[in-house]
């Protein structure tokens, strides 16, 4: 057997290359990298305005179908507008009687995870709705300050090191002498 340190460090790097192409290329990931590699680096660079053009056009896509006399409507399509409506009349500020609740959802940035980052805001979104206080706590907001702030009786994180790693523990513990608060992991 050979000395492993007698190799040239040329030999050592290409070696270490080789494991490395070997385990991207074959490891859990392997359909969606080769998806990623295949997608235009111009449309990574143009990510966001990509995206902002994509909302644009499913809102544009939306609208018409909302102007148009129900009558040319198809019966589904009928149906769920007015399925929807009575939702909203329904369930629009039907929780404002509910002053203490108020809720804090913590939301990573779109970078980290666009999905989770989505779903917060429409949690925020949904409850607002309801007329019941919410916000955001974003990685980079001040724990602290937003607790002081807004005073949440209920905050919503992800049960993982790297959200839970994202949140000032201290002020929380700190808060919750003071303050009732109830935290819900999922």
């Amino acid at each position: 057997m050979q000395d492993v340190w007698k190799f040239s460090r040329h030999k050592v790097s290409t070696a270490r290359n080789l494991i490395r192409n070997r385990l991207h290329h074959y490891g859990p990931a392997r359909r969606f990298r080769k998806f990623e590699a295949s997608v235009n680096p111009a449309t990574w660079q143009r990510h966001d305005e990509l995206l902002t053009w994509a909302e644009r056009q499913a809102q544009a896509a939306a609208e018409p179908a909302l102007a148009n006399d129900a009558r040319e409507l198809e019966p589904v399509v009928r149906q769920g507008q007015a399925l929807m409506e009575t939702l909203r009349q329904q369930f629009a500020n039907s929780c404002v009687g509910y002053d203490r609740l108020r809720i804090l959802v913590h939301a990573p940035p779109p970078t980290i995870s666009s999905a989770h980052s989505s779903l917060a805001g429409n949690f925020v979104q949904g409850f607002r709705f309801l007329g019941i206080a919410a916000r955001e706590l974003g990685w980079q907001d001040d724990t602290r300050r937003t607790l002081a702030e807004f005073k949440p009786s209920v905050l919503l994180t992800v049960d993982h090191a790297g959200y839970l790693s994202q949140i000032d523990w201290d002020a929380v513990r700190e808060y919750r002498q003071r303050e009732t608060l109830r935290v819900g992991l999922n």
